[in-house]
């Protein structure tokens, strides 16, 4: 019954001593199994097993305890369904980077699985079994029509035209239908006009008939569970009460005709139906789910597997159409999950798998409940995560976002317990306006942002203050929460150490007119409901305003793209925190919105939040005491110094913290924060360029069996940068790479040494033979290499002569030799004024008007110009860029460009902002590496 819940939601004990650390690679990641179902017949139940790269849908069966795979797929398709269609087939819906693709899969004789994929225009109506011989489609007929029809499943795997009987043709769309066994009527879902409508049909019916509607947004919930007959449905309900409750809905009537279940402390947030009763609730109870047994055939049932479960909370997940085979998860505040079969036949209890294996063995810090009283009388509840290793006497106050509507929750959380394992103490607080606690409860937190909520927080910690004793105290939270944090540091300076921050809002007008759809009438209205009134927006506190009494250090994390809390909350925060001359550091990123959307950016943000932390407190560094420990950290410190120095993450790049974090896991052993020193000291990012340094730190690295550094130096005594050139050094370092798998760089590399200094006549056969291999496994580099050699006076003639041969063979090249007819070339920027139609375009720098931004371009746009007419022949050209610094080489890139004569060819190199005192030069080259054109473009 949970699938009609789903759809309709869719549509609206500290230790002084160190001890273990918990690996975050392992613990803020995607689960290693996912996604279990258990088939009508209760024989096999299918699962997801994740890998790094790609992840499998496996199938296990339940008596012979064999497993199979059923399908591979790339992790960056994301699984969208997946559930059983009839006891031998399984149904999933992938999402991939552009389209989604469906697909049933039948098991065979044999005992593999045989897949189909379906057509494009068709969606599996869920809930449907039928006769276990068809499925229920809907199919895209465009124009809002779509045609339900039944298709034979034998006939998908026959090879030939699928045998289709269409029903009828709706406007409910694909994922607006569902099929509801108890009722059999098929069960479509439509939002409209600030309203959900259901209705309901049977397969053989003429037309839709009404069954409720509900309206979207309200304060008063009202949510369909599933059916108990033909004529009833169970909902959940607050519409006559304070408390979400459980009714029966007359379709008769069309109204609520009876209370199931009430509780007078906590809303209801789910029920569940068997055999047209309901058997279970569920609402959270001390911060966790809690399910409640209406029946004593479900309440023994309980009580028999309480002791293998020691306390954890056991959830149904499945039952077959026999009652006799029970997929469960049973999970706690300090257990992921774990997935059990249950045969109540023999009454055998076996365990399948965790969530998270790899930590299955880890105990992780418990929570205690929190209770205290308001100044007015209102009851909260707060859940304090204590360290059990590492305790550094530190608590962080972490309010939840929202405010209203939303609620924390005593269960796990990889985040939470990986500040926990590192030391930090975590206080979360259900204040008022939090979901759960009835109407009232919620309605009293609605404008109450920065004054009463907060009073709720801190009402919480001095409950906490007179248990324990802390040396440091620190707000931290997102959304709502990152405001909550910044309001309790400027409300109570004596008490707050620092404040983390992120995603928040801080102008509170700003809220309603951050962009044209928050300015719409019904936007505003939610806005309101969570904020208070727009006429009262200026009289609440905003910490943009109060800038000036923020007196400790503070962490703002901000999303380029976050359409919530808009990213110039943050940027607007940030410039008055500067202008007050306060400790502020940023994390912004480019491409996030309201939060990470994957497990690394999750990962990465959590460790530099620990960082942040440990410098800002003055807390010393955790000592790794075992060799596994130090692994952990290096990776961690290695994590975190990518972070900071990815500009295609960051807005704006720290390799101060990079070089900082390269350096914490050198003092771990770390190979690969010895190159990425090298690297940095050789680009001069975050440091002074010093090509000594960087040789040394490759050197080091290499010696530890690094890779790449191996090849980073090589290339330095290969073109002698930093150092005399020496390819016999070359050789010998090249040579003691043992690594078999394909790297691009050292690849091309032996391609320039074996083509310009090889030491054997096996090197010159390869200096021939790598070019063919190469440029189809890595085109450009490869051809970009090819050009560099061509030009090259190293590269002896008949080496030349080979390549060109190879180079027009390939390309089926009419000529080598040409003229340039050049249309426009220098120094040219993107500009827009009316004589473009208001455009962009790329102009000369002095003809520019209105700049879009002061990125220059050096550019060159040419026609290739063969003798005589050529009518389109194909020819190339070796393009080269080169940057001067004070007459100084500083870089350098060499690209082949081929095509035909007829069009104009283009070549832009970006230069480098901020670096006014390079000059750029272009220069273009025939095959034959003969000079043909030449020119420089003035950064300045």
């Amino acid at each position: 019954m949970k699938s009609l819940l789903t759809i309709f939601l869719i549509l609206i004990l500290s230790c002084a001593a160190q001890a273990s650390l918990i690996d975050s690679t392992k613990l803020i990641a995607a689960a290693e199994y996912s996604h279990f179902n258990l088939s009508p017949d209760g024989e096999n139940i299918t699962y997801i097993q994740r890998g790094k790269e790609s992840y499998l849908i496996v199938n296990y069966n339940v008596k012979d305890k064999t497993t199979v795979r059923i399908k591979s797929l790339h992790a960056v398709n994301a699984l969208l369904d997946k559930h059983w269609i009839s006891d031998n087939v399984l149904y999933f819906e992938v999402k991939g980077l552009k389209t989604t693709h469906s697909f049933i899969a039948q098991k065979t004789k044999l005992g593999g699985y045989m897949e189909v994929l379906l057509d494009a225009n068709w969606s599996v109506v869920r809930g449907y079994k039928g006769d276990g011989k068809h499925i229920l489609i809907s199919e895209s007929k465009g124009a809002n029509k779509y045609q339900v029809s039944q298709v034979l499943i034998e006939s998908l795997f026959s090879f030939q035209r699928p045998k289709k009987k269409v029903l009828f043709t709706s406007n409910y769309g694909h994922r607006e239908l569902f099929y509801e066994p108890i009722a059999e009527q098929l069960i479509g879902f439509k939002a409209e006009d600030k309203a959900i409508t259901v209705s309901a049909r049977a397969l053989d019916g003429s037309k839709w008939t009404q069954l409720l509607t509900s309206q979207i947004g309200r304060r008063n919930y009202f949510v369909p569970i599933g059916f108990l007959n033909k004529r009833t449905m169970v909902v959940l309900s607050n519409k006559d009460s304070d408390k979400i409750s459980v009714y029966k809905y007359s379709l008769d009537t069309k109204r609520i005709s009876e209370l199931v279940y009430g509780n007078n402390k906590y809303d209801v947030i789910d029920a569940r139906i068997e055999n047209g009763r309901v058997v279970s609730v569920t609402y959270q109870r001390n911060g966790k789910p809690y399910h409640e047994y209406l029946s004593k055939e479900k309440e023994a049932f309980k009580g028999r597997l309480s002791d293998e479960l020691e306390g954890m909370l056991l959830t149904t997940l499945d039952i077959d159409r026999s009652g006799k085979n029970h997929l469960l998860f049973a999970s706690s505040p300090t257990h992921a999950g774990t997935w059990f079969h249950f045969n109540s036949v023999n009454n055998k209890f076996t365990r399948l798998i965790s969530a998270y294996e790899e930590l299955e063995n880890l105990e992780f810090a418990p929570t205690e409940l929190i209770k205290a009283t308001s100044r007015d009388g209102i009851e909260l509840e707060g859940w304090l995560t204590i360290p059990r290793v590492n305790n550094r006497s530190t608590l962080i106050v972490m309010p939840h976002g929202g405010p209203i509507g939303v609620q924390d929750s005593n269960e796990f959380s990889a985040e939470i317990q990986l500040l926990a394992n590192r030391g930090f103490t975590v206080l979360r607080v259900n204040f008022r306006g939090s979901s759960g606690y009835g109407k009232e409860f919620q309605n009293l937190g609605v404008g109450a942002l920065g004054g009463d909520i907060e009073s709720d927080i801190l009402t919480v910690v001095n409950k906490v203050n007179e248990q324990y004793s802390f040396e440091n105290t620190c707000a931290m939270g997102s959304s709502y929460g990152g405001y909550s944090s910044v309001m309790l540091a400027i409300n109570e300076p004596k008490r707050f150490d620092c404040v983390v921050a992120a995603y928040g809002i801080y102008d509170i007008p700003y809220l309603f007119t951050s962009s044209n759809f928050h300015g719409k009438e019904d936007v505003i209205s939610q806005i309101e409901g969570a904020v208070g009134a727009k006429s009262e927006a200026m009289n609440k506190p905003s910490p943009v305003y109060l800038a000036s009494k923020l007196n400790v250090p503070i962490f703002l994390i901000a999303g380029r793209r976050d359409y919530i809390a808009h990213f110039e909350h943050s940027n607007r925060f940030k410039q008055v925190l500067d202008i007050h001359n306060k400790d502020v550091e940023t994390l912004f990123f480019k491409k996030a919105g309201h939060g990470q959307s994957t497990w690394l950016g999750q990962r990465q943000e959590t460790l530099a939040v620990i960082d942040f932390l440990e410098r800002k407190l003055n807390l010393d560094k955790l000592v790794p005491d075992t060799e596994t420990q130090k692994e952990v950290l290096a990776r961690e410190h290695l994590e975190t110094a990518a972070l900071y120095s990815d500009e295609n993450i960051l807005m704006e790049p720290n390799y101060n913290l990079a070089i900082y974090f390269n350096e914490l896991a050198v003092k771990h052993d770390s190979a690969e924060a010895l190159y990425n020193l090298g690297i940095m000291h050789q680009q001069g990012k975050g440091v002074s360029s010093d090509l000594g340094k960087a040789r040394l730190y490759y050197a080091q690295s290499s010696e530890r069996g690094n890779r790449e550094a191996k090849v980073s130096l090589a290339k330095m005594y290969f073109n002698g940068i930093g150092v005399e050139k020496d390819t016999d050094k070359v050789h010998e370092t090249l040579a003691s790479i043992n690594e078999i798998s394909e790297h691009q760089e050292e690849s091309l590399l032996r391609l320039m040494l074996y083509c310009q200094a090889p030491k054997n006549d096996k090197h010159k056969k390869r200096c021939l033979e790598y070019p063919k291999e190469f440029i189809k496994k890595f085109e450009a580099g490869t051809t970009s290499t090819l050009a560099r050699l061509l030009v090259s006076d190293r590269t002896a003639v008949d080496v030349k002569e080979s390549l060109i041969s190879f180079i027009r063979d390939n390309y089926k090249l009419d000529a080598t030799s040409f003229k340039l007819d050049i249309r426009k070339k220098g120094t040219f920027v993107w500009s827009r004024h009316a004589g473009y139609g208001w455009r962009d375009k790329l102009v000369p720098v002095e003809e520019a008007k209105t700049t879009m931004n002061d990125s220059r371009q050096c550019y060159l746009e040419t026609f290739i110009n063969l003798e005589g007419f050529d009518g389109g022949r194909r020819a190339a050209a070796i393009m080269r860029w080169e940057a001067f610094q004070d007459g100084n080489l500083k870089d350098d890139s060499y690209a082949l460009y081929r095509g035909k004569t007829s069009t104009a060819w283009r070549y832009t190199v970006p230069m480098e902002e901020d670096a006014p005192d390079l000059t750029y030069k272009i220069s273009v080259f025939n095959l034959d590496g003969e000079l043909i054109e030449s020119f420089e473009c003035d950064n300045s």
